[in-house]
């Protein structure tokens, strides 16, 4: 909700100060509302043309090149492919109806008179961890789609085409960019998300978290220091979540509103605040899930007895963590 007030005030600067911008207006989803898509980031995939041997995706490199930008920060820079599934039966759809089509006129949202790009930082979101802790965010805020890639089988000529104003990925296509994420030297997890805020309609959300695992190694080359990304799978496992810590009980167990009340510390709240909720058991059964603030209370009914709490929480691109437990007796 954040991200959405904050990009509504952007819109509204940005109409203020570009004339031709002032009759655009905002709509909370974008893309034509019949069509249903599964857009990803492949993550090192061998069914595209022309890319049986080496594979496409953010793995596909092995080696990626690191630069300081103006700012200073240390950045990788990488290929990202946006990929539009097959259709829901898992063939290829030419209907039109699994295409990624977005209208930009109607949608609303405005392009960048210079390099004609879509401005929408709805698009995607790029957070670098280190050690299970985030280090970085980007969001990507321009794009232009457009099919570059098509998976083995697709008939190009089949596919339904779109005019101008309109820009599509197709079903069983990927439009490739390339991206950027802030890095340290060490290990690094970057984990990519498409349409993090789901203002695109799609099929599928479930398949929109992609990760890049790059060693990051600096050196010096003709007096000039230059750093080097190289895959590694290691940083992996060395980027697990980091467990809650510190969980305050409070309880209450005289009168009509007894209650078990747990507060805890969670390291993914600030100073960079990702995406994340809670799961907490009770003596090994879920009590509750998907809990996106950092404490939780259970009202007790009938007479309590000494139970076993268990706080997880789940970090996308991160996965769950181990259990922090503590014990509440009457």
């Amino acid at each position: 909700m954040k991200k959405l007030i904050l990009f509504m005030l952007l819109l509204i600067i940005a109409a203020c100060s570009a004339p031709d911008l002032k009759e655009l207006s905002y709509q909370e989803k974008i893309g034509i509302v019949n069509t249903l898509p599964s857009i990803y980031i492949p993550e090192h995939e061998f069914h595209w043309n022309g890319l049986e041997e080496s594979g496409l995706g953010l793995w596909s490199a092995g080696t990626y090149s690191v630069t300081k930008t103006i700012a200073n920060d240390t950045t990788l820079n990488y290929s990202c492919w946006v990929a539009n599934k097959k259709g829901p039966d898992g063939n290829f759809d030419y209907s039109g109806a699994s295409d990624f089509v977005v209208k930009m006129s109607e949608d609303g949202i405005p392009i960048n008179p210079l390099s004609g790009d879509y401005n929408f930082p709805g698009m995607l979101s790029i957070t670098t961890f280190q050690n299970g802790l985030p280090i970085a965010q980007v969001e990507k805020q321009r794009f232009y789609v457009t099919p570059t890639d098509f998976m083995i089988g697709h008939d190009y000529f089949a596919m339904r085409q779109y005019g101008a104003d309109t820009m599509s990925i197709p079903c069983g296509t990927s439009d490739e960019y390339v991206n950027r994420a802030k890095v340290r030297g060490g290990k690094n997890l970057i984990v990519v998300e498409i349409n993090p805020d789901k203002l695109i309609v799609e099929r599928d959300y479930t398949d929109n978290v992609s990760v890049l695992p790059v060693n990051v190694t600096f050196g010096t080359f003709a007096g000039v220091r230059v750093g080097t990304g190289v895959l590694d799978h290691s940083a992996i496992l060395e980027n697990q979540a980091h467990p809650v810590t510190n969980i305050v009980p409070t309880k209450n167990f005289q009168g009509a509103n007894k209650f078990v009340s747990l507060d805890w510390d969670c390291p993914y709240h600030e100073p960079i605040y990702v995406k994340h909720w809670f799961t907490i058991k009770k003596n090994g059964n879920i009590l509750a899930d998907n809990i996106e603030s950092s404490n939780f209370t259970e009202k007790i009914k009938g007479s309590y007895r000494t139970s076993v709490y268990e706080v997880f929480v789940t970090v996308k691109g991160l996965g769950t963590s181990l259990a922090t437990t503590i014990t509440v007796t009457r």
